[in-house]
């Protein structure tokens, strides 16, 4: 038998038992709602985002012209061997 007080429905006692001893109430652990994010955090968060995100495109932009550049290349040297 434990020795720390239990729910009443986990009792191993028989219900005749379980009536005659006061338990102590089981408590419940309050629900809170998750945090609230301020709009100014929030705005700050979409606004980092947003430099990384064209700081992203900037860096395809310039990839896509070395690529085309060394397409460029290729072609010039295959029209010079053949």
């Amino acid at each position: 038998m434990p020795n720390y007080p239990v729910a009443v429905s986990q009792s191993s006692h028989p219900p005749s038992v379980n009536a005659k001893v006061a338990w102590p109430p089981v408590h419940t652990i309050p629900w809170h709602p998750l945090p609230q994010f301020g709009l100014r955090r929030l705005a700050e968060k979409a606004a980092w985002i947003e430099r990384y995100r064209q700081l992203g495109d900037a860096r395809f932009e310039e990839l896509d012209g070395v690529v085309e550049e060394l397409k460029r290349k290729e072609k010039v040297r295959d029209a010079v061997d053949c």
